[in-house]
């Protein structure tokens, strides 16, 4: 069955979807995505951003403050 809302709907406890597929914590605000997520617009990080896997990033790379790696750094020109 599918559920319609044409107006607001608030919810005042934790929201989830197939058990834990896209959960957020009513007391925190934590959102836990279980897939992919696509970003189609600018995304604004106001806090830390811990990757535990790769990253690639597929533009310029611009970093306006410290920047320390721990580890090999390669650079291909």
């Amino acid at each position: 069955d599918a559920l319609a809302v044409s107006g607001a709907a608030g919810i005042d406890g934790d929201f989830d979807i197939n058990t834990n597929k896209f959960t957020v914590a009513s007391a925190t605000g934590n959102t836990a995505v279980a897939g992919t997520l696509g970003v189609s617009g600018a995304a604004t990080l106001s806090s830390t951003l811990a990757v535990s896997g790769a990253a690639t990033l597929s533009d310029a790379l611009a970093v306006s403050g410290a920047a320390g790696i721990d580890g090999d750094f390669d650079i291909n020109t």
